[in-house]
């Protein structure tokens, strides 16, 4: 399978909703999810700003998004957020070669660390980070406006 990781680009922001809210859709009866919901998180804002601020990465196969993820630069630490894959493209290795992506992002803002959060029980992301040497560093509850109570594990890569 051919495709690229690159920067979102602004034009892309309904593109890259409508790309969210079909991954919504099939979490619906998934028995591991992020707890995303359509028009609630990620919203459309959530997706403006990332592209905005030069945070969201797509992956592009055949001029259709096959996956995503955002960014964030901080000033020692890189955060990840939004990491998924199209159902269709899922068990191929484009969430690892995603990974791969954000170290190197990582490395080019010549940041120490990454770190991340995942919805407890999330067990198949939990795998994924922990394949890739992120180790678990605590737990936290938020409330989260648009979503209600969230426990989080929490977890982050020296690199």
């Amino acid at each position: 399978m051919n495709y690229e990781i690159r920067l979102a680009e602004t034009e892309e922001l309904c593109l890259i909703y409508d790309f969210y809210k079909m991954i919504c859709i099939s979490l619906e009866d998934a028995k591991y999810t992020p707890l995303w919901k359509i028009d609630n998180y990620p919203c459309v804002e959530d997706i403006e700003n990332h592209i905005n601020n030069k945070d969201l990465y797509v992956a592009i196969s055949d001029n259709k998004i096959i996956g995503a993820m955002a960014v964030e630069n901080h000033i020692a630490h890189s955060s990840l957020h939004l990491l998924t894959v199209h159902p269709n493209y899922r068990k191929q290795h484009l969430a690892e070669n995603l990974i791969k992506k954000l170290f190197l992002i990582a490395k080019e803002r010549k940041n120490q660390k990454i770190i991340l959060d995942v919805v407890k029980g999330n067990v198949p992301a939990e795998k994924l980070y922990i394949k890739f040497g992120f180790k678990f560093t605590g737990e936290k509850c938020e409330f989260i406006e648009r979503i209600g109570k969230v426990c989080f594990n929490t977890y982050e890569c020296i690199i």
